[in-house]
C-alpha cells in the first residue's frame, strides 16, 4: 500500500477496479483526451478515477494497479510506501477501522494514546 500527499498542482488518478479485466491496460488514448472528466470509450468498467488536488492525501491499497496524469506544469507530491502493515500502531488501527473520534483523540493526545 502507499499514501500519496500532493503538495502542489493537480493529479488525475486511474485505478484498476478489483476483479476488473486486465484488458484496460491495452487501451490507449492521447494525453489530451484524458484532460476532461469522462473516460475514453471502454474504460469505465475497468477503472476508478479521481482528481487529487493540492493538500489532499490519496491511499492506494496493496497490489492496486494505477496510472496518473499531472494536470499542472509543476505537480509536486510525496509518497510513503508501506511495505509492512503489521503490527499497526493505535493510530493506524483507528484510521483503518474508520474510528474518527479515536483518530482525533490520538492525534491530540499523542499516537501512543497516553
Amino acid at each position: 500500500p502507499a499514501l500519496f500527499a500532493l503538495l502542489g498542482g493537480a493529479k488525475r488518478w486511474l485505478v484498476r477496479r478489483p476483479n476488473a479485466s486486465f484488458a484496460w491496460q491495452s487501451l490507449e488514448a492521447p494525453r489530451e483526451s484524458l484532460s476532461g472528466a469522462s473516460l475514453p470509450d471502454g474504460w469505465e468498467p475497468h477503472v476508478w478515477q479521481c482528481t487529487q488536488r493540492e493538500g489532499e492525501l490519496l491511499w492506494v491499497p496493496d497490489q492496486q494497479h494505477h496510472a496518473t496524469l499531472n494536470y499542472a506544469a509543476d505537480t509536486v507530491g510525496v509518497t510513503m510506501v508501506i511495505d509492512e502493515t503489521e503490527p499497526f500502531t493505535p493510530l493506524h488501527a483507528a484510521a483503518q477501522s474508520g474510528a474518527a473520534a479515536a483518530v482525533a483523540r490520538l492525534l491530540r493526545d499523542g499516537a501512543e494514546g497516553g
